[in-house]
């Protein structure tokens, strides 16, 4: 297994996802983390390693921006809430992150999910397609 951060942009802004890999040739299915409020953190990090362990690669993405992460209830509700009251921004953000990791070298494209914690919610592959 090998991990690494990933950056990706959308309007202008930069992101970095944390990627972990499988051992062994691909291609591979992938599955994408939505993050919890606070942003990507060590516990989204650790769900990466263990679906990569299990055999996907496993691609625990930022929808704040590089850096960008919250530390209470009130840095965490000013992260998140003007995403959720701009829902074209985040749909913006979770596709640029698709396609991040859909461009990622050893992903199976028709074999791709998500999970997410507390912000993210599962999302169905089919609507994670039509957000980009």
């Amino acid at each position: 297994m090998s991990d690494e951060l990933v950056r990706y942009s959308e309007g202008g802004q930069e992101f970095d996802a944390f990627i972990a890999r499988p051992g062994g040739a691909g291609p591979h299915p992938a599955v994408l983390i939505c993050h919890a409020w606070a942003g990507r953190d060590a516990f989204a990090e650790d769900k990466a390693r263990a679906l990569a362990e299990l055999g996907y690669i496993a691609f625990a993405i930022d929808l704040y921006g590089v850096g960008r992460r919250g530390h209470d209830t009130a840095s965490n509700q000013a992260l998140m809430m003007p995403l959720i009251q701009d829902p074209p921004t985040l749909r913006r953000r979770l596709g640029a992150a698709f396609e991040a990791v859909s461009a990622s070298p050893g992903v199976d494209r028709t074999r791709m999910g998500s999970i997410g914690f507390c912000f993210g919610g599962p999302r169905p592959p089919t609507a994670l397609r039509e957000i980009g």
